[in-house]
């Protein structure tokens, strides 16, 4: 199966033991991006001051790229999030790396993930 990476940045994927590298994977060139707007939704009426209650919107762009049958797509995991929040109908052929309790360069940069959600 193709993998296609949809970030900005290298993702490196590591072997079970935290410091060999398995695979790399290289920026595609279109970057999945995450934008949101807001939409008003209501007011809290406190004594003397109206506060704006508002609704995310959620707006998503996929630079361009085509979505194509048996490819896998690395995201981030907030674009993934998004995706699953519009019901995407194609949210399986998409992945985020797992950055939970990766390791991390003396600088606290992700070195890489042994795996995805």
């Amino acid at each position: 199966m193709k993998v296609v990476n949809l970030t900005a940045h290298e993702i490196t994927l590591l072997e079970a033991d935290g410091n060999t590298v398995r695979k790399v994977f290289e920026p595609s060139g279109h970057v999945a991006r995450l934008s949101k707007s807001f939409d008003l939704h209501g007011f809290i009426e406190d004594l003397d001051v109206d506060i704006e209650v508002v609704r995310p919107i959620s707006s998503l762009n996929f630079d361009g790229a085509i979505i194509e049958p048996y490819t896998i797509y690395i995201v981030s995991w907030l674009f993934l999030q998004a995706l699953r929040d519009a019901k995407h109908p194609n949210l399986h052929q998409f992945v985020a790396p797992n950055t939970e309790g990766v390791p991390k360069d003396y600088k606290g940069a992700v070195k890489g993930v042994q795996n995805f959600i």
